[in-house]
């Protein structure tokens, strides 16, 4: 019976601590005071007990001044609530890890590349959101093209003039032939009549 109730609490003493060290595991938005700063999208994966973390930035000034010129992005220890830099971020970007759990970051423009503690100069902060699995994806729509329609061809004044005379030349051609096909029509039932007034 003993060993049931060890290996029972092992196992729940074994989800606690898997379960507490995914706390840092998501997703957190860093947000200036203005609408018009920098935004930037912090996202952290657990993976080998270590916490694999990807930043990247939009509307980041550089330099923030002529002494001031890097940006260090900072967490914050659950356990020791004391700042630890993540690193330099270089062209908005960073991707960093550790193996400690934390909530809140923020950016701050430093003078140094590795300051110990974070200057007043925060730029932007946040914390970390676990994933939310949940959420429904909509699938994208897909739209059936509708049939191409192959406009007319316009008729311009010059083009409908030539047709115009085409056509009357056309008309004129067949009345002359029409006039002449009867002529010699008559001229042979004539010819057949005059024929057989001599033979009479």
């Amino acid at each position: 019976m003993k060993k049931i109730l060890g290996a029972v609490l092992g196992l729940v003493l074994i989800f606690l601590i898997a379960g507490s060290a995914r706390a840092s595991e998501g997703q957190s938005v860093l947000q200036a005071a203005t609408a018009a700063g920098p935004r930037c999208l912090v996202n952290s994966v657990f993976v080998d007990t270590t916490y694999h973390v990807l930043t990247t930035c939009r509307n980041l000034i550089t330099p923030y001044s002529a002494e001031v010129t890097r940006y260090i992005l900072w967490y914050q220890s659950s356990a020791q609530k004391r700042w630890v830099s993540f690193g330099q971020l270089k062209q908005g970007k960073l991707y960093s890890s550790t193996n400690t759990k934390f909530e809140d970051l923020k950016i701050t423009a430093e003078a140094a590349s590795s300051p110990r503690e974070p200057s007043e100069n925060i730029i932007a902060s946040g914390k970390i959101v676990p994933y939310d699995f949940d959420v429904v994806i909509t699938p994208l729509v897909q739209v059936t093209p509708s049939p191409t329609i192959t406009p007319a061809p316009q008729t311009t004044p010059a083009t409908a003039a030539s047709s115009l005379s085409i056509g009357n030349v056309v008309k004129s051609i067949a009345k002359i032939l029409i006039i002449g096909f009867g002529l010699l029509l008559v001229g042979v039932v004539v010819m057949t009549f005059i024929t057989r007034r001599r033979e009479a």
